[in-house]
């Protein structure tokens, strides 16, 4: 995969003889969301927006919401936080090359017209060198290598992260799954509605299919095929490859797109047990949607949980007692 970037009803009534034309009355139906709205409690894989408003000049991105997490050093229990992908924030890099954290940069869910900043960043994945690591190797396939990054991610902390009824950790957003044209399909908002994230998280299984949810084609599958690295970004005119990812192709029979813009930063997810295809889950944590093959909506690449909990030193946590317990670790 080198060198390829990745982007109403009226009835009659017979009254005296007289015809007259009466409403009929109904139940109002509930108005449907889709993984574009405004739900709560907030849910894995819904659109968030990052960027100051309303200003038209400033950064501003449309992504997915990854999972929850707290600081490794946190004393709190409950989540601190969010992880989505850093290529959604605002990327560029400061003097001694390494990726700027704007202070305090927003993120909003769902729209700034009809919400408000429900976290705001606080860490991204550091840049390595070629000198930093063998890994990043100062020449790939004939192309000189400026930085790169072990984790496309980054962490924000919630504004109001103490006893927010709008978290429910391992809350994954309960779509049906895309499998035709029909991509944004609505989200199941009853009471418990959602998936669950359950139990540890774990490294991506090659050969097994894969499920994502994202903003924009909802929860689709595919099977991890292999481990790729070179897979080039751009930050402000360098070229920094990603070292770790897992290529996803889309499962065959499928004709919806398997991703498009706006998911990156969404949940990736396996089934843990032996019903591996189950859509329905339960599903386990695997990581984040990094990126889309360009020209393709057949191929995506996952960022590796594994290493966004390296790079970022944050707990994921998913809900449930697996194996590990709830937030086990790897």
């Amino acid at each position: 995969m080198t060198g390829h970037r990745i982007r109403p009803i009226f009835v009659l009534a017979l009254v005296a003889a007289s015809l007259v034309l009466v409403a009929c009355p109904k139940k109002p139906k509930p108005q449907e969301k889709s993984l574009q709205d405004k739900i709560r409690p907030y849910q894995m894989g819904t659109q968030i927006q990052l960027g100051e408003y309303p200003s038209s000049t400033s950064h501003r991105s449309t992504c997915s919401f990854g999972f929850y997490a707290r600081n490794d050093g946190s004393v709190y229990p409950q989540p601190q936080g969010l992880v989505t992908a850093a290529h959604c924030t605002n990327m560029r890099l400061d003097g001694f090359g390494d990726l700027v954290v704007e202070s305090g940069e927003p993120i909003w869910q769902s729209t700034p017209e009809n919400s408000s900043v429900i976290a705001r960043v606080t860490y991204k994945a550091r840049r390595y060198t070629w000198s930093d690591t063998l890994e990043c190797s100062y020449d790939i396939d004939g192309r000189q290598v400026d930085y790169c990054l072990k984790a496309d991610a980054a962490y924000a902390d919630f504004v109001n992260p103490d006893d927010d009824p709008d978290q429910v950790v391992g809350a994954v957003a309960n779509v049906p799954l895309s499998t035709d044209e029909t991509l944004l399909k609505p989200v199941d908002t009853s009471e418990n509605g959602w998936h669950e994230q359950t139990g540890v998280f774990q490294e991506p299984v090659i050969g097994q299919m894969l499920f994502k949810v994202g903003r924009s084609t909802g929860k689709t599958r595919g099977t991890v095929v292999e481990v790729t690295r070179e897979l080039p970004v751009g930050i402000e005119s360098e070229y920094v490859v990603l070292l770790r990812l897992y290529r996803v192709v889309r499962e065959f029979g499928d004709e919806a797109p398997l991703v498009d813009g706006g998911d990156s930063g969404g949940p990736a997810m396996q089934v843990m047990g032996s019903d591996t295809e189950n859509e329905e889950g339960p599903f386990t944590l695997v990581g984040l949607v990094s990126a889309k093959l360009r020209g393709s909506e057949e191929v995506l690449f996952v960022e590796p949980v594994s290493d966004i909990q390296q790079e970022l030193d944050i707990i994921p946590l998913p809900e449930g007692v697996g194996p590990a317990g709830s937030g086990g670790n790897l």
